[in-house]
């Protein structure tokens, strides 16, 4: 009898697994594919839970860029640049609903998408157009305005007093690029003025420099571009173990600079301020994506530079 019992449990169980694997598979080869004639490129979605479309980025010269399109229709993609022979746009790579069958399990069944890579070769701006033809012939179109530089970064070069603390330059000289980037971060002079100049389509819109006073007590203060600032008085000091009231002393006398700009171009901030919202005093970063609304909030981030004195 407990044989017989223990054959029927036995039986049960594996009609139970098959049954629940049946359901499982069902599910994901019968479930509806939700069809539209939207087409994607690179969607990000926004505070308000809308899909935005890529509109403009920025890329350097002698680079390759990548980004994706998709529509979820039966149709075909193409992309054009408005100026092939500076910025080369070409599809990698292509799945077609016609020319690939795919598993519905990945819920992929009906898209067309497209890998679109850019070359560029000169500096400008750009548009590139991506194009779905629908079958019915209808005609949906995303435009991309696309900047490119031969440098990097918000700012080619920063002075403090009369002294270049860092560059960064690049350009281009008989079809290649050529960079050049000094930095020399440590200062005698106790003050001067510090001048940040931004490269292209980029504005700074603030600096704060973090100081340490005779006591080892950090000093937060606003400054203006080209103003006058003073460098650190004393040593950071780190507490390491708080308990046993334990400290390491830092070998150079450090003075922070964070540099808030803006991209002009794409409109993505970049700004840091003065914050107690942790209950003490201290450097807050916010990013915002422009095209998403979306804000990334550090607190204490890395410097944009520091300068150095023993």
């Amino acid at each position: 009898m407990k044989r017989i019992l223990k054959q029927l449990l036995s039986f049960i169980l594996a009609i139970t697994l098959i049954v629940s694997m049946l359901s499982v598979n069902s599910y994901a080869y019968t479930r509806e594919i939700k069809k539209d004639d939207v087409l994607y490129v690179s969607p990000a979605v926004d505070i308000n839970g809308k899909w935005k479309n890529l509109s403009k980025f920025r890329m350097r010269a002698f680079s390759t860029q990548s980004f994706r399109a998709d529509i979820n229709t039966n149709a075909r993609l193409s992309v054009k640049s408005s100026k092939p022979s500076a910025l080369k746009a070409v599809m990698t790579e292509y799945n077609y609903v016609d020319d690939v069958k795919r598993d519905l399990s990945n819920g992929s069944e009906g898209i067309v998408n497209a890998t679109i890579s850019l070359y560029a070769t000169k500096t400008g701006t750009y548009t590139v157009t991506v194009t779905a033809t629908l079958k019915d012939g209808t005609i949906r179109q995303q435009k991309i305005k696309v900047l490119v530089t031969a440098a990097t970064g918000a700012y080619k070069k920063i002075k403090y007093g009369k002294k270049t603390v860092m560059s960064k330059s690049a350009q281009i000289k008989k079809g290649q690029l050529k960079t050049k980037e000094s930095q020399s971060l440590r200062v005698t002079r106790k003050s001067g003025k510090l001048t940040v100049t931004p490269n292209s389509q980029y504005k700074i819109t603030g600096i704060i420099v973090e100081t340490v006073d005779k006591k080892g007590k950090a000093v937060f203060k606003k400054v203006k571009n080209g103003k006058n600032i003073k460098i650190s008085k004393s040593y950071d000091y780190l507490s390491t173990d708080a308990s046993d009231n334990y400290y390491s002393k830092s070998t150079r006398k450090f003075t922070y600079v964070y540099i808030s700009y803006k991209d002009k171009f794409t409109g993505d901030t970049y700004t840091y301020s003065i914050t107690k919202d942790r209950g003490r005093k201290e450097v807050k970063l916010v990013a915002t994506d422009k095209r998403t609304g979306r804000k990334t909030v550090d607190y204490k981030p890395g410097a944009s530079l520091y300068l150095w004195d023993y």
